[in-house]
């Protein structure tokens, strides 16, 4: 069994903000683009009236293609890359859902691996990276292995990974920690096609306690230009070729994590995860929640909590509106369900959950005889769907 640090990373933990931005201009902090989550509007209608559009795919499922868990869905030029890290293996399938390939190569030999930490597509020349312990492999789009590079990097556990072009690729160990000779350590880093870093960026103190933490992790939105969101941290940074820069930083007023916070609580030797979750609740510190943040040219989707309750959120990239809404959401029809996404593709938000509650919110009259026989099986049987949902704008929104 991994020790609980093995998952605790992505609350993104956000800075208070004295000012009030407009809701039509961008408010910033030396180029950091600033979301007003202090500030946002309430939702508390139903989740029809939040959706401009959505529909699914349905994966195969025949043996060779049933997977536990999608822990990571990629889009590629004309594939659908969905990671089991449970069961440390990749499949593929076309736009229709239909089975291509998978990768399974568990072992200890050159194109195998103990275990997959994350994956990355590559695509300027069409390939996959895993990460996994000492070492980065790739493989071609029929899931062929091409090779493998050792890791230059101490042991360390990968949250994730992202493609970030000119064949590099970026990894987030965050907490984990990284390389460093003084009292800190680093929690990301780019690496070249050799796997030799390039740059490393936001350190941390190496005084870290993995019993202090408690219930996060970090990761890259699957979004074209990867966003790595870490914990306890204000900032979400934006992640290119050679280069990585601060995107946005979400600000929560007076509720928000305090700068100090890991200093304070993560290195206290006097404290656990359970005290620190209790510390959280109590103080009432708002921040982001779980591996949700994701982006498209239109908005971001993101879930934030203060230990007590949660709340997901939209942030309109064009209005710079915020407006939060339940986290048990129901539709129509009475359906009740939470919230999340781990992809954005073509302007949708990419899920595998609640397919009960999104369900609800398809025009029946549109789908074909083997879809509508699909959705009456929902909650009956396991059926492994893609869902992608487009959200309206936030000015288009009434707000009860």
């Amino acid at each position: 069994m991994k020790p609980l640090f093995y998952s605790f990373l992505i609350f993104l933990f956000l800075s208070a903000c004295t000012s009030n931005p407009s809701t039509t201009e961008t408010q910033t902090d030396g180029g950091i683009e600033i979301i007003d989550v202090a500030n946002a509007e309430r939702y508390d209608g139903t989740l029809d009236a939040l959706i401009e559009d959505i529909y699914f795919v349905q994966l195969e499922a025949s043996e060779e293609a049933l997977f536990s868990e999608a822990s990571k869905v990629l889009f590629a030029k004309d594939e659908i890359l969905v990671l089991d890290k449970r069961n440390n293996k990749v499949l593929a399938f076309d736009e229709e859902g239909n089975f291509l390939f998978k990768i399974f190569q568990k072992g200890n030999g050159p194109g195998e691996y103990k275990e997959i930490f994350s994956m990355a597509y590559v695509g300027d020349n069409n390939q996959i990276i895993l990460a996994a312990p000492g070492k980065f492999l790739w493989f071609d789009m029929q899931g062929d292995f091409i090779r493998e590079v050792k890791s230059t990097l101490p042991p360390i556990y990968i949250s994730d990974m992202a493609y970030v072009g000119n064949s590099q690729f970026a990894i987030y160990p965050d907490l984990h920690g990284g390389v460093s000779d003084d009292a800190t350590a680093m929690r990301s880093f780019i690496l070249d096609s050799q796997a030799n870093v390039i740059a490393s960026y936001q350190p941390f103190n190496k005084a870290v306690r993995t019993e202090n933490s408690t219930g996060m992790y970090s990761h890259f939105s699957a979004s074209k230009t990867p966003l790595a969101v870490g914990v306890y941290s204000h900032n979400v940074w934006k992640f290119e070729s050679g280069e990585a820069e601060i995107a946005y930083r979400f600000d929560f007023g007076v509720d928000a994590m305090p700068e100090d916070f890991i200093d304070t609580y993560i290195t206290d030797p006097s404290l656990t995860s359970q005290r620190v979750r209790e510390i959280i609740a109590e103080k009432d510190y708002w921040a982001i929640y779980g591996g949700a943040l994701q982006e498209t040219d239109q908005s971001i989707f993101f879930l934030c909590s203060n230990r007590k309750e949660y709340q997901p959120a939209l942030y309109d990239m064009q209005t710079k509106k915020v407006m939060t809404f339940s986290s048990a959401i129901k539709n129509d029809r009475g359906d009740k369900g939470y919230l999340s996404f781990f992809a954005s593709h073509d302007g949708y938000f990419v899920t595998s959950y609640n397919s009960q509650l999104l369900s609800g919110l398809l025009d029946m009259d549109k789908l074909t005889a083997q879809q509508k026989k699909m959705v009456e099986s929902i909650g009956k049987e396991e059926i492994p769907l893609l869902w992608f949902v487009k959200f309206k704008k936030v000015n288009e929104i009434e707000m009860d």
